[in-house]
């Protein structure tokens, strides 16, 4: 069983990674875009309350000595929950509200939260927070479920894991409806998608390891971490459907896409642009050199020829200047050289 429990850590690190970059590029396009237009508001509300739940079930469950107990007595196995699954809870939980808070940052358009998402929340936080209440003062008591009493602090824990699977089932559900109306998924990152779809295939390809080695009595005690993995990826299957088949052609035509394709679009367009400048400046700097070099042998030969049509020379005691014609010089009979002042005036044959 080492085998596979050395596969389940290599999964288990492997969606982590996954899932914790996934909130990466939703933040830096809205960042690019100045904009959270084609973001659902609702969707990133329901995600920050399900992974604050998700983060206290997987923390107690992880560190919480007496809790571990109960849970092996409860469901006759140890937990599934891993320090992977709590080192994502706690960082989505973060990533969620960084996300959530460039809603009030940036240009939203006519976009506002949904009033029915709102009740829904406010009604699930009532609730949670009467159901702590109990617990701490009456705890445990009540009917048993799973030998699990109904006013405890394990069933307590266990309504947490129920609201994050309630959200994971509800959560996707406005985003697709908005990409649906708006024609389009501009604005929401498909990075996002297909990182989260990586994510989900392999922590629900770990939780499948973890109960053929440990028992598979431990996936009825912990049906949050499957019910996230596999409603996350047909949720993203559609959201891929939408991006690549549906709307491909109107999200292709507007520019701000995916942050990794932006990214990347930057950075070539920068290194365009530096080429461009280093090849124009080499070429006008050739220009100058070769316009310099051109100009001062235009100048020498100007100045040969102008101190050559006004020189004079004698020979054989004949005085000789030289006959330009066009930028030669001539002679009478039309060959290169010079004639005396008694050829050019009378021009007598030889």
């Amino acid at each position: 069983m080492k085998g596979l429990r050395i596969i389940s850590n290599i999964l288990g690190w492997s969606y982590f990674w996954c899932w914790s970059i996934s909130f990466i590029p939703q933040v830096v396009l809205n960042y690019e875009r100045k904009s959270v237009v084609g973001m659902s508001f609702e969707y990133q509300l329901l995600n920050l309350i399900g992974f604050s739940s998700y983060a206290v079930y997987c923390c107690c469950l992880q560190f919480d000595t007496s809790v571990r107990k109960r849970y092996k007595e409860a469901f006759h196995s140890a937990t599934l929950v891993t320090i992977q699954d709590v080192a994502f809870a706690l960082w989505a939980t973060v990533g969620t509200a960084a996300t959530l808070s460039q809603i009030f940052i940036y240009e939203r358009g006519t976009q506002r939260f949904g009033r029915f998402v709102l009740t829904a929340v406010l009604i699930v936080l009532i609730f949670t927070f009467i159901f702590g209440i109990l617990v701490l003062q009456y705890a445990p008591s009540g009917s048993q479920v799973h030998g699990i009493p109904l006013i405890s602090f394990l069933a307590f824990l266990y309504w947490l894991s129920i609201v994050k699977l309630g959200v994971t089932l509800s959560k996707y559900l406005p985003q697709a409806l908005l990409n649906y109306k708006r024609k389009s998924t501009v604005g929401w990152s498909i990075s996002n998608v297909l990182l989260d779809f990586s994510g989900g295939l392999l922590s629900v390809l770990q939780l499948l390891v973890d109960g053929y080695s440990r028992g598979w009595s431990g996936l009825i005690g912990d049906p949050i971490k499957f019910g996230l993995g596999f409603i996350s990826m047909i949720f993203d299957i559609i959201f891929m459907l939408q991006h690549y088949v549906f709307y491909c052609k109107k999200s292709e035509d507007l520019p701000e896409r995916t942050s990794f394709s932006s990214w990347s679009r930057n950075s070539l367009s920068f290194l365009r642009a530096s080429c461009s400048r280093l090849l124009s400046t080499i070429t006008e700097e050739n220009s100058i050199d070769v316009r310099t070099t051109n100009s001062t042998a235009i100048g020498a030969s100007s100045e040969r020829t102008r101190q050559g049509t006004n020189s004079r020379y004698e020979h054989d005691g004949v005085n000789y200047s030289p006959l330009i014609r066009g930028d030669r010089m001539i002679d009478d009979d039309g060959g290169d050289g010079c004639v005396s002042p008694h050829q050019i005036s009378s021009s007598p044959k030889r």
